[in-house]
């Protein structure tokens, strides 16, 4: 519960609108690390809207206190469902002001967050909105006015992100990519039949594009598909279960059965891109950046990822790995056959995205970076 305390103290005030462990929320507990760097003697509160993965990280590793609340998030999901709380918990806003005025410092990690955000504009705390969304159209116009409103200062996650939004006033504006960690490599065991091993790693939704992946490898010949194994890896989100099964559906109907295998989604993903060749990053829609390739690139893999939005900020096309037409099944297939007929790629642009992680989107990097914006 969230109490209207208006004495301020030395305490920071994060607020996120995820609970689980996907890109969002690994890059939160990276942020709320460079904070505790930052200011160690400073409280942090982080508001949740509910109990998971996430908050027992928070609480059992970060010691930090943790509030779950019903927080105004705007979602696609709640739209098409008609839910008027998140619309009520939005407009009554105002409830907000006195606790957000408590804290010194105020970071608001997405543009979905609408009560806060609102809230910011009649608050006197310093405040930071991070935007992890690229968003297209209408919706583009509408939030471009809300982080206008807000009076806050924004970080983007990648160029692509800031550019999605239009006659934008506020203060200060920061381009921070994101940062991860290198994940540890393993030794993988020799195996006397060596195939193509491919990764896909996120939510199953609509933009990610699972099924494209699906029909890219339908299209390669039978010879390739027996010299590949891929695995698909994720979850839907709480009750979209038909994404899941139009998946599995597709995997039959293409006799696919004995090349492609979907998993759930895991927080220790370390194992799958170490099994991996390649990883593919095949979204419909423009990621705001590309955490998942980064993550690859931190082991040397090979991305093949589509060509918009953030993800050729991350790669340069045929040097530190593969772009290929964004939504065109025809041209990741022949990327993929391309890696078949010439293994020697893998290794060569894997290397050199090896070299670009190093250099760009290391976690200590992200986080000297964060610790100078905040």
């Amino acid at each position: 519960m969230i109490e209207n305390n208006t004495k301020k103290n030395k305490q920071i005030l994060f607020v996120h609108q995820g609970f689980e462990l996907y890109g969002s929320d690994r890059m939160l507990l990276l942020s709320i690390k460079a904070a505790q760097k930052k200011y160690p003697d400073q409280k942090i509160v982080v508001v949740l809207p509910k109990k998971g993965l996430l908050s027992n990280i928070l609480q059992n590793e970060f010691k930090v206190e943790v509030l779950f609340e019903n927080i105004g998030i705007i979602r696609k999901y709640d739209l098409k469902r008609f839910k008027f709380s998140a619309l009520l918990k939005i407009i009554t806003f105002f409830r907000l002001i006195g606790f957000i005025n408590s804290f010194e410092l105020v970071y608001i990690n997405s543009i979905v967050i609408l009560d806060y955000i609102l809230a910011l504009r009649f608050t006197k705390a310093k405040a930071f909105i991070h935007v992890h969304e690229l968003p297209l159209n209408f919706p583009a116009k509408i939030f471009s006015k809300l982080l206008n409103f807000s009076r806050a200062d924004l970080i983007f996650i990648s160029t692509a992100s800031k550019n999605a939004f239009i006659n934008l006033k506020n203060k200060k504006q920061f381009i921070l990519w994101n940062g991860v960690a290198p994940l540890k490599a393993s030794e993988r065991k020799k195996k006397t039949i060596n195939k193509l091993k491919l990764l896909l790693i996120g939510r199953i939704n609509n933009w990610k594009g699972q099924p494209l992946l699906i029909k890219a490898i339908c299209l390669l010949n039978e010879k390739e598909k027996e010299l590949i194994e891929v695995k698909i890896v994720g979850d839907v989100f709480m009750n979209q279960d038909s994404l899941r099964n139009k998946l599995i559906k597709q995997i039959k109907d293409g006799n696919l059965e004995s090349s492609i295998e979907l998993l759930p989604f895991t927080s220790k993903p370390e194992m799958l891109y170490n099994w991996s060749d390649a990883v593919i990053v095949p979204s419909l829609l423009p990621e705001p950046f590309g955490l998942v390739a980064i993550e690859a690139m931190s082991l040397g893999k090979l991305v093949i990822a589509a060509n918009h939005g953030g993800l050729p900020e991350i790669i340069e096309n045929n040097i530190s790995g593969m772009l290929f037409e964004p939504g065109n099944e025809k041209d990741l297939a022949l990327k993929i056959s391309e890696i078949i007929q010439n293994p020697l790629l893998i290794k060569g642009l894997g290397n050199k995205g090896f070299e670009v992680f190093t250099n760009k989107f290391t976690e200590e990097i992200y986080m000297n970076k964060f610790m100078e914006i905040i």
